[in-house]
């Protein structure tokens, strides 16, 4: 039985204005949904799975006051994948915690 080849799957989690997002979450799921590993972003927003088999995964993205994003992505054998994630501003967060600073009497904005 020949080994399985495995690949390896690296990007970027940015902005809108392709600003990387330091100390993101991102999680590579299969597409039955089953997590296979969970990394964080560096300082650049940059991330990276080794040693993934080739397949079609999901991989996902997050961080509070940021909408999570999630893509799909196909790993070809002994070809490294590159997949970036952007993440868009949660503008509903920000004005709920306004909106709960004014109820209580207390305007730190």
């Amino acid at each position: 039985m020949p080994a399985e080849r495995v690949c390896a799957i690296s990007g970027t989690v940015i902005t809108a204005k392709e600003t990387g997002i330091a100390d993101a979450t991102v999680t590579l799921t299969t597409w039955a949904r089953d997590e296979l590993a969970v990394t964080k972003t560096d300082n650049h927003g940059n991330y990276a799975f080794n040693d993934v088999p080739q397949g079609y995964y999901i991989l996902t993205a997050s961080k509070p006051l940021f909408l999570t994003d999630s893509d799909s992505v196909i790993v070809k054998a002994d070809e490294e994948t590159t997949a970036d994630i952007m993440l868009g501003m949660n503008y509903k967060n920000d004005a709920i915690h306004i909106i709960t600073k004014k109820v209580h009497g207390i305007d730190k904005t």
